[in-house]
């Protein structure tokens, strides 16, 4: 069978020139407000968690909590590491950072790999953001649902990364002069990881109540949303 690329062009889709540069218009309001929605969120969810700790209500409650945690800290990696979230560069550099945090990505990576992943969409071993082969089966489906492999091939790349020992395809999409970015970038995702632990093996209950199994219990809702854009569709 021959494969045919496609584009907007070949498709027929065409948008007028003012059309296209009033969507690329760009403001700080709109991400604020959904920055300020998405907190009031998390304290509403995450106050019932809290009131519901030592009753079986806390099952729901982490589960609804850790999936407004989860999903939209997707969402912002996502956007900030286009720059397209907030007007004002340091708002967006900031909410990369803290979003990418919880997505579980070093921010500095997850800008380069997200542009490698929209210029080599789905190749093998040009994808930068593609940890699984394709095409997937129902048992590889719900391995990565369960978010165990991405845990892990970040995981490797986060300390590779802070060694400086950079993969061949992270050097083939990052610009050389980013790579010490990437490596102090892991280096800090690492001490606050590491601060996590030792604060949860301190004693501390909190950090392991409202970040650690919250994020574990959102993660697959969150590879839903990825995996119905990136591995449920035909070629």
């Amino acid at each position: 069978m021959r494969i045919v690329a496609t584009n907007a062009a070949s498709s027929g889709v065409s948008l007028d020139r003012k059309v296209v540069k009033l969507l690329g218009k760009r403001s700080d309001a709109p991400g604020l407000i959904w920055l300020a929605q998405w907190f009031v969120m998390l304290s509403a969810t995450g106050t019932l968690l809290h009131l519901s700790l030592d009753t079986w209500w806390v099952v729901p409650t982490t589960i609804i909590y850790g999936i407004v945690l989860t999903v939209p800290s997707y969402s912002l990696s996502h956007e900030t590491a286009h720059g397209t979230a907030f007007r004002t560069r340091w708002i967006n550099e900031l909410v990369l950072y803290l979003s990418s945090l919880i997505y579980l990505e070093e921010p500095n990576h997850r800008r380069y790999a997200h542009t490698s992943h929209h210029t080599h969409t789905l190749h093998v071993g040009k994808d930068g953001q593609m940890p699984f082969d394709l095409p997937m089966n129902f048992w590889d489906w719900l391995l990565e649902l369960s978010n165990v492999t991405y845990y892990w091939y970040y995981a490797k790349l986060l300390v590779m990364n802070a060694l400086g020992r950079f993969t061949p395809m992270i050097r083939q999409y990052t610009p050389e002069g980013e790579l010490p970015k990437l490596k102090w970038g892991a280096r800090a995702c690492l001490l606050v990881y590491a601060g996590i632990a030792a604060s949860i093996l301190a004693g501390y209950a909190w950090p392991l109540v409202f970040f650690v199994i919250p994020r574990l219990v959102g993660g697959p809702v969150m590879v839903l949303f990825t995996m119905l854009q990136h591995a449920e569709l035909r070629e």
